[in-house]
């Protein structure tokens, strides 16, 4: 190994040793960027699902989606009385059999605006 070599080798284990790598692990800093697989196909699936249901009277009253556990959770300005069981079987339909299905999805829940479940269906 030539000489020039061995300063750059140096220099660089200086540059790691001050930049923090001391063997401590950040977990935010190594976790994966916000394109990991399952937001991309969330993504995806939250475009199909407005291009199947913006024209419902009930879209407009969406203030959430997410996918938690199995389970896709849309929250909206539904009043209790309202028909969210259909609207709910309606969204799990599309994210099982859909053009952009969501990967490992096995219920859905429809949250009112006081965070109580309207309707739950698998």
């Amino acid at each position: 190994m030539s000489r020039r070599a061995i300063v750059v080798a140096g220099l660089s284990a200086v540059a790691i040793a001050a930049s923090g790598c001391s063997g401590d692990s950040d977990a935010e800093a190594e976790s994966p960027p916000a394109t990991t697989i399952e937001q991309v196909d969330f993504s995806k699936f939250r475009a199909a699902f407005k291009a199947r249901f913006e024209t419902t009277s009930w879209y407009g009253q969406i203030t959430g989606m997410k996918m938690s556990s199995g389970r896709l959770e849309i929250t909206a300005e539904l009043a209790p009385e309202s028909d969210a069981g259909k609207f709910c079987g309606e969204a799990l339909r599309l994210a099982l059999f859909g053009a952009e299905p969501l990967d490992g999805v096995e219920t859905a829940t429809v949250i009112g605006p006081d965070g109580v479940p309207l309707a739950s269906c698998a």
